[in-house]
């Protein structure tokens, strides 16, 4: 099965790396290896250590196939990241309210609030356009 997902990475176009005689395929925070002719999948997404893939992904990637698996797999991650922020934002712009209401004169906190707010919201655009990129990839309806 991992020998399909490997030429459908290469035929996806995506690059093959060999890394001390090992091919390796990257994608979407997966790595896909040949070693001595056996096919290694690997989840490099949230650390910088080679994890074995948590079995429900490992059944999102049977059911769709590589590419569209890591890309769904992506996408629902993104889609958390989204809530996440928004709710974060929420927050942050709740508390810059009730500073300024207040009316404290604590500016190093006031400058943490703002630059939070910034930092947050450049967080929520990129992801949001990480979503809606798949969602236009495959062509799922945008609410």
């Amino acid at each position: 099965m991992i020998q399909k997902w490997f030429d459908e990475a290469v035929d996806y176009g995506l690059q093959v790396f060999n890394i001390n005689g090992v091919q390796c395929i990257f994608y979407k925070g997966f790595k896909m290896s040949l070693v001595n002719n056996k096919y290694i999948i690997e989840d490099v997404r949230k650390n910088d250590f080679y994890t074995d893939v948590e079995e429900n992904h490992f059944e999102i990637l049977k059911t769709n196939g590589f590419i569209q698996g890591a890309d769904n797999i992506s996408y629902e991650r993104n889609n958390s990241r989204v809530t996440k922020f928004t709710k974060t934002l929420e927050k942050l712009y709740t508390d810059k309210e009730k500073m300024v209401k207040s009316k404290k004169s604590n500016t190093q906190k006031f400058e943490n609030l703002i630059n939070g707010i910034y930092k947050y919201i450049d967080l929520l655009f990129f992801y949001k356009a990480k979503v809606l990129q798949h969602q236009n990839k495959y062509k799922i309806p945008v609410v």
